[in-house]
């Protein structure tokens, strides 16, 4: 009984949520997944990343208890010394939430702007180089020592830089050993290759949601600190069956979810990518196990589809 009605559910959200526009694209799944369009998942890409961390910590190839000093190349400010991977990971620090410059008029009406239109924040840092030479401003360095702890855009950028250098191996290679090897993923990677660019759901943004769309940013263009956060193209069919993998497992990776009550009464954890090129939800039922995924080109949060989806599974309509 439960199968059909999670069929049911499936059925109608799939074929109910595409907009009246061809080159509008979504996909909404639960427990697996065949569609194979490829998505930059922005802040998903860190749920996706979860496994590969995992690997590393476990095999020792990386010790996430050592200072951020002692693994990055590149030189930081004092106030880093006593900084750990781990805290890094946890959202332990007092970094800044965004790689936007909160203290930049300039930073505050792009992403105003850039946002209220429907698309992503543009790119801030050229190179590697720019990022590591911000977390130099007198700003981040008061904002370290002052600020409570959280999930931070700039901490997880540096720690994938961290984890790069001590292994000595890019972001593609990481993805590829630690993630797409070991689990039988197709469609993922940082530097997706023209056989999967074909693929792509291009970015749109919507004017008058649902009636007229515009072509939507470059997602092939990034610099190095968006690619750490949120760079990894994907298709559903992985992302599903990275999230089963991670599932078991969420108390190592709870500091990236936010917990959502449902109206059912359920409590539920999620992610939604919240100003990347695409729409991305993840949602996980603790209680049932299941994973829900909600991808769509259309540019903006699909938050409230997927908390909506998720309340579907948690509560069936009665037939």
């Amino acid at each position: 009984m439960r199968l059909n009605a999670v069929s049911c559910i499936m059925l109608a959200l799939c074929c109910g949520c595409v907009g009246v526009r061809s080159d509008s694209v979504e996909v909404a799944d639960v427990d697996g997944s065949g569609d194979h369009r490829i998505f930059r998942v922005g802040a998903l890409t860190q749920i996706m990343m979860e496994p590969v961390l995992w690997r590393l910590e476990d095999s020792k190839a990386v010790n996430f208890d050592r200072p951020v000093t002692a693994c990055l190349k590149d030189s930081l400010p004092p106030e880093f010394e006593n900084i750990t991977l781990r805290q890094l990971h946890d959202g332990a620090t007092g970094l800044p939430r965004t790689l936007r410059d909160p203290w930049c008029l300039a930073d505050l009406l792009s992403v105003c702007a850039f946002r209220g239109a429907g698309f992503g924040v543009p790119s801030k840092f050229e190179s590697r180089r720019e990022f590591v030479r911000s977390l130099w401003d007198v700003r981040v360095r008061v904002a370290l020592r002052r600020n409570p702890p959280g999930r931070s855009e700039v901490g997880y950028a540096l720690l994938l830089m961290a984890v790069s250098d001590v292994t000595g191996r890019s972001l593609e290679d990481l993805c590829q050993a630690y993630l797409v090897e070991p689990y039988g993923l197709r469609d993922t990677s940082f530097a997706p290759p023209p056989g999967m660019v074909t693929r792509l759901a291009e970015p749109r943004t919507a004017l008058l949601p649902w009636l007229l769309f515009l072509p939507g940013p470059d997602v092939l263009r990034m610099d190095d600190a968006t690619r750490c956060v949120g760079g990894l193209f994907t298709s559903a069919y992985d992302v599903l069956r990275v999230c089963y993998v991670v599932l078991p497992h969420l108390v190592r990776m709870r500091q990236l979810l936010d917990e959502r009550e449902l109206p059912c009464g359920r409590r539920v954890l999620c992610r939604t990518d919240e100003g990347g090129p695409c729409g991305a939800f993840v949602g996980f039922d603790t209680k049932d196990r299941h994973a829900a995924l909600l991808l769509r080109n259309v540019v903006g949060s699909p938050l409230g589809d997927g908390l909506d989806m998720m309340e579907r599974l948690a509560n069936p309509p009665q037939d």
